[in-house]
């Protein structure tokens, strides 16, 4: 049987794994071209890896989602394996609102650092000492005159 100490260095040497396999995956998914992709497949391996589900309701047992749905589903309990199922359908929800609100609000930065950049540029700065200079130099009066 395991007790409280076992089960606790358990998560803590499987969270040590996840992480570990996590980072080398996104070296791997860096490499995918469309942002968007990336983000998909960390997100999805993310929950794989980081979403627990209750084994055990009576002792209060938890286990990664994904080893329980599959072992459920094997064992024919398929109750537990939908619950497990559901709460990483629920994790990946979140993150992909997380992910949507994150893109949301970087549109919305480069849409103000845009605008802010395209002012700047569409009307620089206009000196008009040196304009009625040039043009009385050449004698012209109409140019003096025009801003």
């Amino acid at each position: 049987m395991l007790n409280d100490f076992d089960y606790v260095v358990a998560w803590c040497v499987y969270f040590v794994c996840a992480v570990g396999l996590y980072w080398c995956l996104g070296l791997v998914f860096r490499y995918f071209r469309p942002k968007a992709l990336e983000y998909l497949a960390r997100s999805l391996i993310a929950v794989a890896l980081f979403t627990p589900a209750m084994t055990v309701p009576e002792q209060n047992l938890w286990a990664p989602a994904l080893i329980v749905a599959i072992y459920s589903y094997v064992q024919d309990d398929v109750l537990l394996a939908t619950q497990a199922a559901m709460y990483m359908v629920s994790a990946w929800c979140v993150i992909a609102l997380l992910l949507m609100l994150a893109h949301l609000v970087g549109r919305l930065r480069g849409a103000k650092k845009a605008d802010g950049q395209h002012e700047n540029t569409a009307h620089p700065p206009q000196n008009h000492t040196m304009a009625t200079a040039s043009a009385s130099s050449n004698g012209s009066s109409d140019a003096a005159s025009k801003p």
